[in-house]
């Protein structure tokens, strides 16, 4: 009984650690799992400044 237990722990702690984003994903493996590829560097800078509450162009 423990030991089921302690197999659907580690099968979900596995599936939650493989389904996070990865920070170096490229767009090829992205565009495969159904998402839309990373913006350029450049457009990120743009995105995050446009985000926070206090804008200084």
């Amino acid at each position: 009984m423990r030991l089921t237990f302690v197999l659907i722990f580690v099968a979900t702690a596995f599936t939650a650690v493989g389904a996070a984003p990865l920070e170096g994903e490229t767009n090829a493996a992205r565009m495969a799992r159904g998402l839309p590829p990373n913006p350029p560097a450049f457009m990120k800078r743009t995105v995050q400044a446009r985000a926070s509450p206090v804008y200084r162009p």
